[in-house]
């Protein structure tokens, strides 16, 4: 494998780096009620108890991003489609275009899930007596908690991709976006789908999936074309479309 590009960071091995950290020193603490002298059948024991939980969480982060984390470096470092790099004003305007693009979909994936939540809600309130008013509330809890995400999570991808660095990897395998890294080539993982989108600012986007307990879970992301690559888009829609 070649050398990462100058002044590449990997922030995901960063990551796995945290949590082997917080994995060790969860670990070590599991020793620390005899080294105080308490009693494992008293106090001691739910201590060992919640950080041995803690190293076995940690444990699993650890695995999941060192994996992320050879990906990336297998991403920047291997067949890279494009490598772009964007000026302060441009960037701007992109992410602002991705959260709105963004909040769409999500208030779409929203209304859509609510209005199910809602139907099942009523449902039970009408046909179930005393027990469907303890369904009711919980789908609303329900709605709450999807609005919450809908409106969250489209401003987290804004204040990531505004804080990361202007900067695209694009390759079969995957991309990383600012700070973001999405593969495709994991876990059963596959790309879907590549769209030129029109601008301002001209955007390629890419739809991929991952299989879940409900099928198959899809998500987007969008990348911008820099000023005077407009062309560009439909030429690598094609290139990751025969290469995928």
């Amino acid at each position: 494998m070649t050398a990462r590009p100058p002044g590449f960071v990997n922030r995901e091995s960063r990551v796995a780096g945290i949590w082997l950290w917080l994995t060790l020193t969860a670990v070590a603490g599991c020793f620390l009620p005899g080294a105080f002298g308490l009693d494992p059948a008293n106090a001691g024991f739910p201590v060992i108890l919640l950080l041995a939980l803690v190293a076995f969480v940690g444990g699993l982060c650890v695995l999941v991003y060192w994996r992320r984390a050879v990906l990336l470096d297998r991403l920047v470092t291997g067949d890279v489609v494009v490598h772009w790099t964007y000026a302060e004003d441009e960037w701007q305007r992109y992410v602002e275009a991705d959260f709105q693009a963004e909040a769409r979909q999500r208030r779409r994936m929203f209304f859509v899930a609510a209005g199910v939540c809602l139907a099942i809600g009523l449902g039970f309130l009408v046909w179930a007596g005393d027990g469907g008013v303890m369904v009711f509330g919980f789908m609303v809890g329900a709605i709450l908690l999807l609005a919450a995400t809908a409106f969250v999570a489209p401003r987290a991808r804004r204040r990531r991709l505004r804080r990361g660095p202007r900067e695209v990897y694009l390759a079969p395998t995957g991309v990383y976006v600012a700070t973001c890294f999405h593969p495709w080539n994991t876990m059963g993982g596959r790309l879907d789908g590549i769209a030129p989108l029109a601008g301002p600012p001209v955007m390629i986007q890419l739809m991929y999936s991952y299989p879940s307990k409900n099928g198959r879970q899809s998500h987007t992301v969008r990348v911008p074309v820099p000023a005077g690559l407009d062309g560009a888009a439909e030429k690598i829609a094609g290139v990751l479309g025969r290469r995928s």
